[in-house]
Formats: structure tokens, C-alpha cells, sequence
């Protein structure tokens, strides 16, 4: 027994479906391409956005380096000014704001007194019983006081205090540890931070202080040790370096360097990041 063929209208209309199927198919398939492709496009065009970006600002800290040893009318001075320069021939990158900071004019984490940290803290706004909590606290997290029985209760109280670190009575090795000392709020961290360094013989140098450092200086009558400016005359700088660009595109990158005399010209990097945001400006001076 052998089955009937279909009609030839029916064979008809089969075969238009199973071409409309695999035209939708093939244009579904399409799509899909033409999106991944652009997917793609875009991903290596921000790519090449984001290099070039941080490459203009990486050797925008050379830069603002060698115009910081420069003595002649090109020399830039470490004092907080921002210095907007101008970038030709680069479709990702049009300008880079460029801030230089004597690291001399701020407080040192590591060694100023608990007299000068309270003064710097009031001088932000806080009240003197907090300031006084705080820089004591911070007093005890970089220096032991050498009595083991105290040492144990102060890990006790950071324990119940909800810290998963207590004082380990060494320096500070970044300004971020700041932010784990009892009593120092992400806010108060935040505060702080641009007055202080890690770097310096614990001096400040008032020529290139904040108001609120020289605030600090005042209300701790003249606490600390005095500014000895180095004998071979090197010098320790913050360069902040931001590359912009077109969509409001930007990177930022911030190294401290040691910088030798003008003879010597030669800069050693003590360190490099990429902060989240570059820092207030002081003044501004365009650069073509």
C-alpha cells in the first residue's frame, strides 16, 4: 500500500514556509552579526580612547617634572596651581589639567605630634574633644607605647568595636590606612587626606602650607619639628595629571616623585596611582 502525494498546491505552500523560515533565520543570524560587530567596533574604539588618554596624562607627569626643575620663565611652581595645556593632533585627547604640590607644605602621618594632628582636625571643622580621640588614636596605631598589657586592650577595643584590624604600632605605610584608625570616618579620612604625606622629615614648610596647615601649625604653637629644607636641595612633589577629552572622557594619574636639583635633573618615582577623582585647584593657568 503506498500513501497519496500531496497535492501540488500543498507541496507549494510547504516549501514558502520553510523559505520564509530560513530567510527569517538568515536575517536573524545577520542582525546578530552586525550587532556583535558593532559591539566590537565600539569596544576597541574605547580602547584606544582610554590609551590614549592615559598616555597623554602618564607623560604629562614628566612634563610638569621637567618645568618643576626648569629655573628659567617656564618654571612651574609646586604650589597647588593647576596648569591647563593644550593637545594637538589627537582625536581622544583635547587638554590635560596638570597640578603640582610641595609635599613639604603638608602635615607627615608619621611624624607629626598628636598637638599638631588635633590642630589640623579642628582646623577642618571638628570639635576639639574629636580631635583630640582622633590623633591620639592615630598616635597609638603607628607607635606602641611599649606596654603589652596595653597594647592587648587597645586590640580588644578595636575587636569590639567592629574593626577587623587593630593597631599594628608601626608607620603608616599608605594614606589610606587612615581610614581604619578608631574614630576616623570615611568622611574625616576623606578630610584629611590632602593635608597629610607620608614624606618629609616631619616639618612643615609654610611657604607651601594649606590654611588649614597653617591653622593647625598655629593652634599647636609650632608643634612638630621645624622645616629643614634637604642640603642637596632634593625636593618631594605631587603631580596630579588629567587628560580629557571629547563626551567628557578623562583619566587621571597622580604620582609623588623626588625631584633633584637642576643640575642633576633627574626625578626618582616614590609612587603612582589612579585616583577616583583629580583634586580642587588652587588657581589655574592656561597653556597653549
Amino acid at each position: 500500500m503506498t500513501g497519496r502525494a500531496l497535492p501540488a498546491e500543498r507541496q507549494s505552500g510547504v516549501a514558502l514556509i520553510i523559505v520564509l523560515w530560513t530567510v527569517v533565520l538568515l536575517m536573524f543570524l545577520v542582525g546578530h552579526i552586525e550587532a556583535a560587530g558593532r559591539d566590537e567596533a565600539r569596544l576597541a574604539l574605547n580602547l584606544r580612547r582610554s590609551a590614549a588618554l592615559q598616555s597623554q596624562a602618564d607623560g604629562a607627569i614628566a612634563v610638569a617634572a621637567f618645568h618643576s626643575l626648569d629655573q628659567t620663565a617656564s618654571h612651574w611652581p609646586a604650589d597647588g596651581q593647576i596648569h591647563v595645556v593644550r593637545v594637538h593632533g589627537d582625536a581622544f585627547v583635547d587638554r590635560i589639567r596638570i597640578a603640582l604640590i610641595d609635599q613639604s607644605g603638608k602635615i607627615n602621618l608619621n611624624a607629626a605630634p598628636a598637638s599638631l594632628l588635633q590642630g589640623l582636625i579642628v582646623a577642618i571643622g571638628r570639635s576639639p574633644a574629636q580631635a583630640a580621640a582622633v590623633a591620639s588614636a592615630i598616635v597609638q596605631w603607628r607607635a606602641p607605647d611599649g606596654n603589652a598589657q596595653s597594647a592587648v586592650q587597645l586590640a580588644a577595643q578595636y575587636r569590639n568595636g567592629g574593626h577587623q584590624f587593630g593597631p599594628p604600632g608601626t608607620p603608616f605605610e599608605s594614606l589610606a590606612e587612615l581610614g581604619l584608625v578608631a574614630g576616623v570616618s570615611p568622611r574625616l579620612a576623606s578630610a584629611l587626606r590632602p593635608y597629610l604625606t607620608l614624606f618629609g622629615n616631619g616639618g612643615v614648610n609654610l611657604a607651601y602650607a594649606a590654611p588649614a596647615v597653617k591653622r593647625a601649625v598655629a593652634m599647636g604653637a609650632g608643634a612638630g619639628a621645624a622645616f629643614m629644607p634637604h642640603p642637596l636641595g632634593l625636593r618631594v612633589i605631587e603631580i596630579t595629571a588629567t587628560a580629557s577629552g571629547p563626551g567628557n572622557t578623562r583619566f587621571t594619574r597622580r604620582a609623588i616623585v623626588r625631584l633633584g636639583s637642576q643640575a642633576s635633573g633627574w626625578m626618582r618615582i616614590l609612587m603612582w596611582s589612579t585616583p577616583a577623582a583629580p583634586p580642587a585647584a588652587l588657581h589655574v593657568a592656561a597653556q597653549s
